[in-house]
């Protein structure tokens, strides 16, 4: 357990750091505040999708989006697949801070990025809409505990954030 934990801090940190060098780029530069809030919506998801990945493997909660399950383990699911209950798989995750970074650079790159940040938000949040567990833990947040209902509006409060901001980036360059 401790080394999933450790793993899954290197994770968010590393995230974390991947993130917030081209954003404080970026806003030196004197570009807009929207590519600053976009890349915070983008570095805020990935950790919440770390935190809601770690919940899932220890809780062992398998995906079901639409009600359909894997047959897979959950890690194996995260590392590999399409996901857990509570956040997208490990894949998906490093095109969407692919995605942020490409974001932060210029002409028909930082277009690109911007563009496939916006589709990742709304990719993630109808995944998150379409899993069981997440209405789960909203009907009983005291029995889900607040960490993994903060984890849940994490998942599904962040996305769209994220897509309008990369849509607004997109727009403005």
């Amino acid at each position: 357990m401790s080394g999933e934990r450790a793993r899954s801090r290197r994770l968010a940190i590393a995230a974390l750091v991947a993130l917030a060098l081209p954003c404080a780029g970026a806003t030196r530069a004197g570009d807009d505040a929207s590519r600053a809030a976009m890349g915070i919506a983008s570095a805020a998801y990935l950790v919440n999708a770390l935190v809601g990945a770690h919940l899932a493997i220890r809780d062992s909660l398998p995906e079901a989006p639409f009600g359909m399950r894997s047959t897979r383990s959950v890690s194996r699911e995260f590392y590999l697949g399409t996901g857990t209950a509570l956040s997208p798989g490990l894949p998906m995750l490093v095109t969407q801070a692919v995605s942020t970074v490409l974001a932060f650079q210029t002409g028909n790159t930082a277009k690109v990025g911007a563009t496939l940040l916006a589709l990742h938000g709304a990719g993630f949040f109808i995944g998150g809409l379409s899993e069981p567990e997440v209405y789960r833990v909203l009907r009983h947040p005291r029995r889900a505990g607040l960490v993994k209902f903060a984890v849940v509006i994490g998942e599904i409060a962040i996305p769209p954030v994220m897509a309008i901001e990369a849509a607004g980036v997109r727009r403005s360059l």
